[in-house]
């Protein structure tokens, strides 16, 4: 039997990176992951949809290329442009991996299930633990009536199939990964349909910023279809609630996903599993168990990368008793890399109207942007939230590098900043920083470079 002072359940963002943070804490640490280290973020999520995204983004640019320049043709090599994406992620993977060695972590490779309050079986070893975190993420959902042998496909299919570029797809699910997805194939030459049962795209983010990436998608000759369901899915066609039928290649369900928990016998260990599947945890992510802590996808909170990793170390910090310091979990920026990129934090303006919060919104347009134009990335906007006392509860960029310029906004409401403190900043000319300090500015209708009304 081997003993370890602290079990991490799943080598993704939430658990190779609280595994490094216990170690770097003096803990001794034992890592379980079942498949490749890095969890799906790096193998099979963030990582390589970027990768393709990129791509993605320079094949629209040769398209559509600047002024003054003249592209007649371009080859387009899917195979090496997937072969990329999977150099990227084995560096990736195989250096976290090399990393989390380095600190004295025992990986062990295999599927981890509770066999006692303190104990669980990896292969044929077992590990009894004095403290234990579960990091084992989610997985795609695949309503079974939406299953359809060689036709539906999750994100992950996609992820790893080149010859999907130039077919006919239908992707069910306008959210974060159905979005992200329809630009990759949609940039790939695929026909891409959108199907979305909610009345928007992206239902969550603010709604300004939501109709410049449907705009994209459309320009693009992506079609969108909101606020209708799907009826029914056979092979190489589905059926619409509005009694539409759609012919396609291939179905891509993107609805969701949910916590993955399949054979942990959770029971054996006295950790209550939900109604979602979900681990059930307190305010200080402990489960029923006083022992084991759950953190990231698999409690069925916020599915990011950043909150897993976040919420992970201060896990760790508390159960060393250490006083580091933890990352605040109460500003937790979100962004999905379409294009235009969109990014968020805090409240939307629909959220703060929902909950009859009082407050102020300030605006600044990336066509106003000297930058911007330079750059010939107009489409955008950066658009402030402040409360009655001028402090920032809300903030969301739609435009080229908005998962940079959410940054500054996190921070502001993480460390309880006003709209008129960000204004006290001096911002380098030109960038397309400068549009915080005019949307800061605005608020108060003294942005410099928006029309305003003359004073009589």
């Amino acid at each position: 039997m081997t003993q370890t002072e602290l079990l991490i359940i799943g080598g993704g963002p939430a658990g190779y990176v609280g595994a490094i943070r216990a170690a770097q804490l003096g803990m001794k640490v034992t890592l379980v992951e079942e498949k490749r280290i890095g969890g799906t973020c790096l193998n099979i999520g963030c990582i390589p949809t970027k990768s393709l995204l990129s791509h993605a983004g320079f094949i629209y640019g040769l398209k559509h290329p600047r002024t003054g320049v003249n592209i007649s043709s371009h080859t387009l090599d899917k195979n090496a442009i997937y072969a990329f994406k999977d150099s990227v992620v084995n560096k990736l993977t195989s250096g976290v991996e090399t990393l989390v060695r380095s600190y004295g972590i025992d990986i062990k490779s295999g599927h981890a299930s509770f066999t006692g309050k303190n104990q669980v079986k990896v292969g044929g070893e077992t590990i009894e633990f004095k403290k234990a975190v579960i990091a084992t993420g989610s997985k795609s959902i695949m309503p079974k009536f939406m299953s359809v042998e060689g036709f539906s496909v999750d994100s992950t299919f996609v992820l790893e199939h080149p010859e999907m570029g130039g077919k006919n797809i239908v992707i069910i699910g306008a959210g974060v990964i159905g979005c992200e997805l329809a630009f990759i194939l949609n940039s790939f030459g695929s026909q891409v349909t959108m199907v979305e049962k909610m009345k928007t795209i992206l239902p969550t983010e603010d709604k300004d910023c939501i109709r410049a990436v449907e705009s994209s998608l459309k320009n693009k000759g992506i079609k969108v279809l909101t606020d209708i369901s799907v009826e029914k899915i056979e092979k190489g066609r589905i059926t619409l609630s509005n009694n539409e039928l759609i012919e396609a290649d291939y179905c891509v369900v993107a609805v969701g996903r949910i916590p993955n928990t399949d054979g942990l016998d959770s029971a054996k260990a006295g950790v209550k599993i939900g109604e979602k599947k979900e681990i059930v945890i307190d305010n200080n992510f402990k489960t029923s168990n006083p022992d084991i802590y759950a953190v990231g996808d698999v409690t069925g909170s916020i599915q990011l990368a950043h909150y897993a990793s976040a919420c992970a170390c201060r896990v760790v910090v508390e159960i060393t008793g250490n006083k580091s310091p933890v990352p605040n979990i109460n500003a937790i920026p979100r962004v999905t890399y379409s294009i235009p990129e969109l990014a968020s934090v805090g409240l939307t303006e629909t959220q703060a109207k929902s909950s009859n919060v009082d407050y102020k919104v300030g605006r600044f347009s990336y066509a106003a942007s000297g930058k911007a134009m330079s750059m010939d990335e107009t489409e955008g906007m950066v658009k402030v939230l402040v409360d009655t006392n001028d402090k920032i509860i809300g903030a969301a960029v739609v435009g080229a590098d908005a998962d940079n310029l959410i940054v500054p906004f996190t921070m502001a409401i993480a460390l309880g900043l006003t709209a008129s403190e960000l204004t006290t900043v001096v911002y380098p000319h030109p960038t397309l920083s400068e549009m915080i300090l005019e949307a800061c500015e605005d608020v108060h209708n003294r942005a410099i470079h928006k029309a305003g009304r003359r004073r009589s």
